[in-house]
Protein backbone atom coordinates (compact mmCIF):
# COMPACT_ATOMS: atom_id res chain seq x y z
CA UNK A 1 0.00 0.00 0.00
CA UNK A 2 1.14 3.29 -0.59
CA UNK A 3 1.10 6.23 1.77
CA UNK A 4 -1.39 8.08 0.09
CA UNK A 5 -4.09 5.19 -0.29
CA UNK A 6 -4.46 5.58 3.78
CA UNK A 7 -4.68 7.96 6.07
CA UNK A 8 -1.83 7.56 8.40
CA UNK A 9 -1.96 9.24 12.50
CA UNK A 10 -1.35 8.25 15.56
CA UNK A 11 -5.12 8.43 16.52
CA UNK A 12 -6.48 7.10 13.04
CA UNK A 13 -4.12 3.93 13.21
CA UNK A 14 -5.24 3.12 16.68
CA UNK A 15 -8.96 3.92 16.76
CA UNK A 16 -10.21 4.30 13.08
CA UNK A 17 -10.80 1.01 11.23
CA UNK A 18 -8.92 0.24 8.00
CA UNK A 19 -12.15 1.50 5.64
CA UNK A 20 -12.32 4.83 7.57
CA UNK A 21 -8.31 5.42 6.94
CA UNK A 22 -9.01 5.03 3.44
CA UNK A 23 -11.97 7.30 3.16
CA UNK A 24 -9.34 10.11 4.46
CA UNK A 25 -6.65 9.15 3.09
CA UNK A 26 -5.21 11.89 0.16
CA UNK A 27 -5.97 9.70 -3.02
CA UNK A 28 -9.44 9.66 -1.80
CA UNK A 29 -10.41 12.68 -0.23
CA UNK A 30 -10.39 15.17 -3.10
CA UNK A 31 -12.42 12.07 -5.22
CA UNK A 32 -15.21 12.02 -2.52
CA UNK A 33 -15.61 15.92 -2.03
CA UNK A 34 -15.99 16.29 -5.98
CA UNK A 35 -18.89 13.63 -6.22
CA UNK A 36 -20.77 15.95 -3.54
CA UNK A 37 -20.51 18.51 -5.42
CA UNK A 38 -21.73 16.64 -8.80
CA UNK A 39 -24.64 15.56 -6.64
CA UNK A 40 -25.38 17.91 -4.86
CA UNK A 41 -23.46 21.28 -5.31
CA UNK A 42 -24.74 22.61 -8.45
CA UNK A 43 -28.48 21.96 -9.88
CA UNK A 44 -28.13 19.92 -13.07
CA UNK A 45 -27.85 22.23 -16.45
CA UNK A 46 -29.81 19.69 -18.62
CA UNK A 47 -30.47 15.56 -19.30
CA UNK A 48 -29.63 13.01 -21.14
CA UNK A 49 -32.24 9.88 -21.43
CA UNK A 50 -30.19 6.72 -21.76
CA UNK A 51 -31.11 3.10 -22.88
CA UNK A 52 -31.48 0.16 -20.63
CA UNK A 53 -27.79 -1.13 -21.36
CA UNK A 54 -26.26 2.08 -20.83
CA UNK A 55 -27.87 2.23 -17.30
CA UNK A 56 -27.02 -1.17 -16.44
CA UNK A 57 -22.99 -0.16 -16.97
CA UNK A 58 -23.50 2.77 -15.32
CA UNK A 59 -25.47 1.17 -12.46
CA UNK A 60 -23.67 -2.12 -11.75
CA UNK A 61 -19.93 -1.69 -13.43
CA UNK A 62 -19.68 1.99 -12.86
CA UNK A 63 -18.78 2.80 -16.54
CA UNK A 64 -18.62 6.10 -18.60
CA UNK A 65 -21.15 7.14 -20.43
CA UNK A 66 -20.63 6.97 -24.29
CA UNK A 67 -22.66 8.44 -26.92
CA UNK A 68 -23.85 5.00 -27.95
CA UNK A 69 -25.92 4.87 -25.00
CA UNK A 70 -27.60 8.46 -24.97
CA UNK A 71 -31.05 8.02 -26.43
CA UNK A 72 -32.61 11.83 -25.89
CA UNK A 73 -30.63 14.97 -24.78
CA UNK A 74 -33.22 17.22 -22.80
CA UNK A 75 -32.04 21.30 -22.62
CA UNK A 76 -29.11 23.45 -23.45
CA UNK A 77 -25.84 23.35 -21.76
CA UNK A 78 -22.29 23.91 -22.13
CA UNK A 79 -19.26 21.29 -21.83
CA UNK A 80 -18.41 21.10 -17.97
CA UNK A 81 -22.21 21.53 -17.26
CA UNK A 82 -23.36 19.10 -14.55
CA UNK A 83 -26.43 16.69 -16.53
CA UNK A 84 -28.78 14.08 -14.83
CA UNK A 85 -28.89 10.95 -16.44
CA UNK A 86 -32.17 9.43 -16.76
CA UNK A 87 -33.24 5.49 -17.67
CA UNK A 88 -36.09 4.96 -20.18
CA UNK A 89 -38.62 4.96 -17.46
CA UNK A 90 -37.21 8.90 -16.44
CA UNK A 91 -35.65 7.71 -13.17
CA UNK A 92 -32.50 9.74 -12.55
CA UNK A 93 -30.14 6.77 -11.89
CA UNK A 94 -26.75 8.96 -12.07
CA UNK A 95 -25.45 12.80 -12.30
CA UNK A 96 -22.28 13.98 -14.00
CA UNK A 97 -20.29 16.38 -15.94
CA UNK A 98 -20.62 16.80 -19.65
CA UNK A 99 -17.85 16.46 -22.04
CA UNK A 100 -19.37 18.30 -24.51
CA UNK A 101 -22.50 20.69 -24.97
CA UNK A 102 -25.88 19.54 -25.84
CA UNK A 103 -25.99 20.40 -29.39
CA UNK A 104 -22.92 17.79 -30.25
CA UNK A 105 -24.31 15.41 -27.51
CA UNK A 106 -27.54 15.56 -29.71
CA UNK A 107 -25.72 14.90 -33.04
CA UNK A 108 -23.68 11.97 -31.20
CA UNK A 109 -26.54 10.46 -29.54
CA UNK A 110 -26.75 6.77 -30.12
CA UNK A 111 -23.73 6.56 -32.79
CA UNK A 112 -20.24 4.21 -31.89
CA UNK A 113 -17.13 5.93 -31.36
CA UNK A 114 -16.07 4.77 -35.07
CA UNK A 115 -18.87 7.08 -37.05
CA UNK A 116 -18.26 9.78 -34.12
CA UNK A 117 -14.62 9.33 -35.22
CA UNK A 118 -15.63 9.29 -38.70
CA UNK A 119 -18.03 12.86 -38.78
CA UNK A 120 -15.48 16.05 -38.60
CA UNK A 121 -17.92 17.93 -36.52
CA UNK A 122 -17.89 15.20 -33.84
CA UNK A 123 -14.32 14.16 -33.74
CA UNK A 124 -13.48 15.66 -30.52
CA UNK A 125 -16.07 13.61 -28.70
CA UNK A 126 -14.13 10.33 -30.40
CA UNK A 127 -11.47 10.17 -28.17
CA UNK A 128 -13.77 10.88 -25.04
CA UNK A 129 -17.13 9.46 -23.09
CA UNK A 130 -19.79 11.91 -23.04
CA UNK A 131 -19.61 11.87 -19.43
CA UNK A 132 -16.84 10.49 -17.65
CA UNK A 133 -16.53 7.98 -14.49
CA UNK A 134 -14.39 10.15 -12.64
CA UNK A 135 -16.99 12.92 -12.98
CA UNK A 136 -19.82 10.74 -12.29
CA UNK A 137 -22.23 9.82 -8.94
CA UNK A 138 -24.51 6.99 -9.57
CA UNK A 139 -28.06 7.19 -7.44
CA UNK A 140 -29.34 3.93 -8.24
Amino acid sequence: MSQHDRYISPFSTRYSSDEMQYIFSDDNKFRTWRKLWIALGDKAHGSVTVDDGAAKALVSRGSSLLAVGIREVDGQFAEGDVLDVCDPSGMVVARGIAEADSDVLELAAGRRQDQIASNRLLADLAEKPAIHRDNLIVFA
